[in-house]
């Protein structure tokens, strides 16, 4: 079975994939206090909350990038 989904979806749904990885950095710091937690960890533990933050933040907006621009 195939199902067609209208480009106008896709678009909207990389769009909000954006959003998201846009305003990940306000939500973390502002309404999570993400940062306060982070310093109670390890060192390493640390860096590790970090770079997975980021990683999250970057599929965001790639998967957002490429939702838009390959939906032509």
């Amino acid at each position: 079975m195939k199902y067609n989904v209208p480009n106008w979806l896709i678009i909207i749904g990389g769009l909000g994939q954006i959003f998201t990885a846009l305003i990940y950095p306000y939500i973390r710091h502002r309404v999570f206090d993400w940062y306060t937690d982070v310093k109670q960890l390890k060192p390493l533990n640390q860096e590790i909350a970090k770079t997975y933050g980021r990683y999250i933040q970057g599929l965001n907006f790639s998967f957002g990038l490429m939702a838009i621009l390959l939906t032509a």
